[in-house]
């Protein structure tokens, strides 16, 4: 009998890999397989924060790891590899360009891990499956606390994890699969995303109580206004510049806060004017602590949308929290609360 060629033995190599896992998935239970798969992609989480702490020293403190077995296990996958990963130099350590690719493809791998171990804990009866969601700073004001509230009555085995970030940083977190949903302004961040439309809201010139402004204010006015606002990517100042870019303004920006309750507090003491939706601003506008004035002008109005990956198929518990966003977001729209929001399709 003729021996086998290489693509032979490939095939013969995945035949017995596919028949090992299928004999352990047997015998074992999937929980257990799950376990085994963990213990396999384990090597991969080291490397990856390695490459995160741009330290292995850092990295084996995180993992409670002596430096020199994290050392060895980076040297193991390297081997595993056939390339050199990440090199180090007094400033740390850096990924060389297949370091690059494998860290991008092991965080979709360890995402599609903890997924598959979380439907399986899940159909297994487990006594919570983790859910995380990412909201922005200014709809986390309206949402947080009736969607941590919803879920728990509703559903007490799904643990959510609720994160209130900037939406670029959301956005960034999506992108490599840390979360499972996140609710995100439609724009060019969110372009590779599932998108899931909720609600179309208005962005209003935020400013002092007692200021005396025409309501609403022409957007050629923006022109001498001092303006604090959020820093880098967030959701509100990039809708702002579009629109003052269109016409053509250069925005007087006097300081950078990424803290919505100390933005709101800057333009209460007079420091300068703000952008907001209604949601971030209702409770300081009813108590007269602030006040909303509408903006003449194109690109004032935002779509806030769902964001799930277009990779990653979403599991029982995830879709049973996406469902009830979208009942809170339709909630949130119609109620006294929406000024300047409405459905998407209204």
């Amino acid at each position: 009998m003729p021996s086998p060629t290489p693509i032979q033995y490939e095939y013969i190599s995945i035949a017995y890999g596919l028949i090992g896992v299928r004999a352990r998935f047997c015998l074992f239970g999937a929980s257990y397989l799950m376990k085994y798969i963990c213990m396999e992609t384990r090597r991969l989480e080291y490397f990856m924060k390695i490459i995160e702490f741009g330290s292995i020293s850092r990295a084996a403190a995180h993992f409670k790891l002596a430096q020199p077995a994290l050392s060895q296990q980076l040297a193991v996958l390297e081997t595993e590899m056939h390339a050199k990963l990440a090199t180090r130099s007094v400033h740390g350590v850096s990924p060389t360009q297949a370091g690059l690719a494998l860290y991008r493809h092991a965080q979709v791998l360890v995402r599609h891990l903890e997924q598959a171990q979380a439907e399986v804990s899940e159909l297994a009866g487990a006594s919570s499956t983790p859910v995380s969601i990412g909201l922005p700073l200014s709809t986390a004001c309206l949402m947080s606390m009736p969607l941590l509230e919803e879920v728990r009555r509703r559903h007490g085995n799904i643990r959510l994890q609720l994160l209130e970030d900037l939406s670029g940083s959301l956005a960034n977190m999506m992108l490599s699969n840390t979360l499972d949903l996140a609710v995100l302004f439609e724009n060019a961040q969110t372009e590779g995303f599932k998108m899931d439309p909720l609600w179309t809201e208005e962005l209003f010139l935020v400013v002092p109580a007692q200021t005396r402004l025409a309501d609403p204010t022409p957007i050629r006015d923006f022109a001498r206004m001092d303006l604090v606002l959020p820093s880098g990517k967030n959701g509100s100042r990039l809708v702002l510049e579009a629109a003052l870019a269109r016409v053509k303004i250069e925005p007087r920006i006097v300081a950078e806060l990424d803290s919505i309750p100390t933005l709101k507090s800057a333009v209460a003491q007079g420091i300068g004017y703000t952008v907001l939706p209604w949601s971030a601003i209702y409770a300081d506008v009813t108590s007269r602590k602030l006040k909303a004035v509408r903006i003449t002008g194109k690109g004032f109005i935002r779509t806030v949308s769902l964001c799930a990956s277009r990779t990653l198929s979403p599991t029982p518990a995830v879709e049973c929290v996406s469902r009830i966003v979208r009942e809170l977001a339709t909630a949130n729209a119609v109620n006294g609360k929406s000024r300047g929001m409405s459905l998407p399709n209204a």
